[in-house]
């Protein structure tokens, strides 16, 4: 059975849309020109006053091991560096995006947000054998679910269909919303990013993370994400009902040349990365309550 509501017309009625994350697709600008300047990631970070003090706080943590606490926002870039500061403020516009209880997928408060931050670390180690744009790379898996958001406000309990589409078929999770819907969650992200103004290298990649050899450009990307799903839900940052409905196409991976020793570091590296932020995060919060 397939819905009689197109993806445009989901989204332009979708009573509570994620507020948009305008500031990642100014500051990707930005950092891909190599001449970019503190003053110039600054300058964005600012127009958002309460992210900006949120960036600033994370970059004063006893993490980056300064002994005097920045005093701005500018201090901050100079000392951690602009790619830091992005991946600061993709945690941070990450976590106004999802945190919410996402009940079509029996996600829990902050679930989607973990897996989304998983996902971004995951991208960026196979940038590092893949020699794509990291901070590109980081901002696919930051945004890759974020069509969930979108399918989670369909009304009543017109998602069950798709758990009983795999209990019958044995399909993954997008084919059995393709069935349904006539799309799947990817391609609703792609839709919902486009009007956000994000690049098509952010976009396509999104929109063809589980079928990535149909990409018709950013491939490589594509194949990344698809990957990127996998490594995912082998570290168990994959949650939700049915999320075992997936599967990796080893294609994808033979299309990036990435070798089973490439994938096994990819795998410890991305492990001891969530650690490391959730230890940042965690001491974050603690200080500021303390």
């Amino acid at each position: 059975m397939s819905t009689d509501v197109s993806i445009d017309t989901l989204i332009q009625n979708a009573q509570k849309l994620p507020p948009s994350p305008e500031i990642l697709p100014k500051l990707l600008n930005i950092i891909q020109d190599e001449n970019a300047t503190a003053d110039a990631i600054a300058d964005v970070i600012q127009l958002d006053p309460v992210l900006m003090a949120q960036v600033l706080t994370l970059s004063n943590s006893v993490h980056y091991g300064f002994s005097t606490a920045s005093e701005n926002i500018g201090v901050a870039i100079s000392r951690i560096g602009l790619g830091e500061v992005y991946r600061l403020v993709g945690f941070l516009v990450a976590k106004r995006l999802a945190t919410e209880t996402v009940s079509a997928y029996y996600l829990n408060e902050s679930e989607l947000w973990e897996n989304s931050i998983a996902s971004a670390l995951a991208m960026e180690s196979l940038a590092e054998f893949t020699e794509e744009h990291s901070t590109i790379a980081y901002t696919t898996g930051l945004l890759h679910a974020i069509g969930k958001l979108v399918i989670n406000q369909l009304p009543g309990k017109r998602y069950e269909e798709i758990y009983k589409k795999i209990d019958d078929n044995n399909i993954t999770l997008p084919e059995a919303e393709a069935a349904v819907f006539g799309f799947d969650h990817g391609q609703i992200g792609e839709a919902l990013l486009n009007k956000w103004n994000f690049p098509a290298s952010i976009t396509v990649p999104i929109a063809h993370q589980f079928r990535p050899l149909r990409a018709p450009t950013h491939k490589n990307m594509s194949c990344m994400l698809h990957l990127a799903n996998w490594i995912v839900a082998c570290l168990g940052k994959n949650p939700g009902l049915h999320s075992w409905a997936m599967d990796m196409q080893t294609p994808a991976m033979e299309y990036i040349t990435l070798k089973e020793s490439d994938l096994q570091k990819i795998l410890i590296d991305v492990e001891t990365n969530i650690r490391i932020v959730k230890e940042l995060l965690s001491a974050n919060k603690a200080q500021a309550t303390a």
